[in-house]
């Protein structure tokens, strides 16, 4: 096969499916969604604090958002497979009450 003929392949190592990008939700209590290849351990980040691990439970990961104030927030999620970080950053906000 040529150079030119070759498919490029993406495959999203690590993606957060919820809350979807610039979403709005309740600050009472939201349960972040995350899809990742196969890992031991996926690790989230709320506006650049520290790293902490999720819970794995029918073929995702998941993390509490609680106790966050109204406004513009930010996950990142990490996961490390073969020696290697890949990341997935997301905005969304915390709508009033």
């Amino acid at each position: 096969m040529a150079k030119s003929e070759k498919k490029l392949r993406t495959e999203k190592v690590i993606a957060i499916d919820y809350p979807k990008s610039c979403e709005s939700i309740s600050g009472k209590h939201y349960a972040a969604r995350i899809s990742s290849a196969p890992c031991d351990i996926v690790e989230v980040s709320i506006d650049a604090g520290a790293w902490s691990p999720c819970s794995n439970s029918s073929g995702f990961w998941w993390f509490h958002l609680q106790g966050l104030t109204a406004g513009e927030h930010r996950i990142a999620a990490r996961v490390h497979i073969k020696g290697k970080a890949y990341f997935s950053l997301r905005k969304f906000y915390i709508g009033n009450e």
